[in-house]
């Protein structure tokens, strides 16, 4: 129970992310990384190794608002298991030059784990460099159980070019049962 559950706040906190798009039309972009996620449970640790891919689209609609709807996949490993959580999430994104301000829904399923979250963020441009925030709260079903999940997520952005940037995240996220 406590890998689905560690599974389980992974897929939360995989839909919390964030960026709006100043285009006049519509755009999309896809990325990939590699990283390691603590995670606590019941006064016990594990390392997850992690690996993704993720995807996004975004729709102006008008001059401030935007749809963004990205997918991400997620190759997970620690000492005793490897698996997959697959991830999406639907975004209504108000923007202007210097900040966003959003909401989204988003799902995410690894194993015998699915999870539906929603949300809110933000994100304030700092000429080539992105601030973004982002927090939720959703269930998980895990088995015959259900279990609260929950989130925050930072990330810095640096853009070299306005087609090449680098990410740097810092989240935390939870699960417990619900009711507790």
């Amino acid at each position: 129970m406590k890998l689905m559950t560690s599974f389980a706040a992974l897929c939360a906190v995989s839909c919390i992310g964030f960026s709006a798009s100043a285009q006049e039309s519509w755009y999309g972009a896809f990325g990939g990384g590699i990283g390691q996620q603590s995670v606590e449970f019941e006064d016990e640790g594990e390392d997850i190794n992690t690996w993704n891919l993720e995807g996004v689209a975004v729709v102006p609609l008008g001059e401030r608002f935007s749809v963004r709807v990205d997918a991400s996949y997620t190759g997970v490993s620690e000492d005793d298991f490897s698996g997959n959580v697959t991830s999406g999430s639907a975004h209504l994104i108000m923007r202007d030059d210097s900040y966003a301000l959003g909401g989204y829904i988003g799902f995410g399923s690894a194993e015998d784990v699915s999870t539906l979250i929603a949300g809110g963020e933000a994100a304030w441009f700092l000429g080539p460099s992105t601030i973004a925030l982002g927090a939720g709260y959703g269930q998980a079903d895990v088995d015959d159980d259900s279990i609260d999940v929950y989130g925050v997520n930072g990330e810095y952005r640096f853009f070299f070019t306005e087609d090449f940037r680098l990410d740097a995240r810092l989240g935390y996220q939870g699960a417990s049962e619900s009711g507790e």
